[in-house]
């Protein structure tokens, strides 16, 4: 009889693909939107990429509330709520109508969604589910956001280029 693989590296795997796209669909793609939205609201490229920035401050403020909530509530529940809350994120800044509402919306969800479905709830989660090899375990999910460097922006792009900033930002 052949024993079954520790659960925990199902959770690892999960936490990675979460990290993965959150991380690959914000800071390694915002450059790909820079143009298109600053045509769109009439932007020069550096007030544009001031959305980058909001993203940067908006994970700051974000990751201590992350955090308390990681530390109370289930991480199945937390990790939930920052999926929504980043698909809601997204979705506001497909529909935006001016600036003000773009940076809102990465401030707020998109930038909650970041931390608490990416890299910190993940991290937490891999530090719980292992105690022999942590190590090994917490290596492996520092790749994740190499790998959502690698294999997110050349999606988004191609769909930047079939379908517009707009549809490809709903899509994420």
């Amino acid at each position: 009889m052949t024993a079954l693989p520790y659960r925990g590296w199902w959770v690892l795997l999960a936490g990675y693909a979460c990290t993965m796209l959150a991380i690959g669909s914000t800071t390694y793609t915002f450059g790909l939107f820079v143009a298109p939205m600053s045509e769109t609201f009439g932007l020069s490229r550096a007030d544009a990429n001031t959305g980058f920035i909001m993203l940067l401050l908006g994970m700051a403020a974000w990751s201590p509330v992350a955090g308390r909530l990681l530390d109370r509530y289930s991480a199945r529940l937390v990790m939930g709520a920052g999926a929504v809350g980043f698909g809601v994120g997204f979705v506001l800044m497909a529909r935006a109508g001016a600036p003000w509402m773009l940076a809102a919306a990465i401030f707020g969800p998109v930038a909650f969604g970041t931390v608490a479905c990416g890299a910190l709830a993940a991290n937490t989660l891999t530090s719980r589910w292992f105690t022999r090899r942590r190590g090994r375990a917490m290596g492996l999910l520092a790749t994740a956001t190499s790998a959502g460097g690698f294999a997110v922006p050349p999606l988004v792009a191609a769909s930047l280029e079939a379908y517009g900033w707009r549809d490809t930002l709903a899509a994420i």
